[in-house]
């Protein structure tokens, strides 16, 4: 009895061992880091900071853009039936809605955060 119970426990340990040999291991990194100087870590963080600003900047301009492009479609729109009523054709022919005089395109890419924060990394030597 007591060597079957050994037995059992060096199967289970030589199944455990296995398993542990078997599992997949993290690969080692291929790439290395050059430690930074204190004035690169303060670089970074100043980089890091300027993007944040520059996309809640560009966020804010982003969404002006939208609000004025919608209050423009609203002009446009409400001339349009305006025309179509004074032509009688309101209830029978608005062929156009709203989304036709909604253009937002020109409110895209207003500025270039991700090119300014890559222009700034490499200016600390990153």
């Amino acid at each position: 009895m007591l060597s079957l119970r050994l037995m059992t426990m060096t199967a289970f340990a030589v199944s455990a061992f296995l398993l542990v040999g078997c599992s997949n291991k993290p690969k080692p990194s291929t790439s290395t880091r050059i430690p930074l100087s204190p004035e690169q870590k303060k670089c970074a963080i100043r980089c890091t900071r300027e993007n944040y600003r520059c996309d809640v900047q560009y966020q804010k301009i982003y969404e002006q853009c939208l609000m004025q492009a919608h209050e423009r479609a609203k002009l446009d729109y409400r001339a349009y039936l305006n025309n179509q009523l004074a032509l009688k054709k309101r209830r029978k022919d608005v062929k156009k809605t709203y989304n036709d005089f909604l253009d937002t395109r020109h409110c895209k890419q207003q500025l270039m955060c991700k090119a300014d924060y890559v222009l700034c990394y490499k200016q600390c030597g990153l």
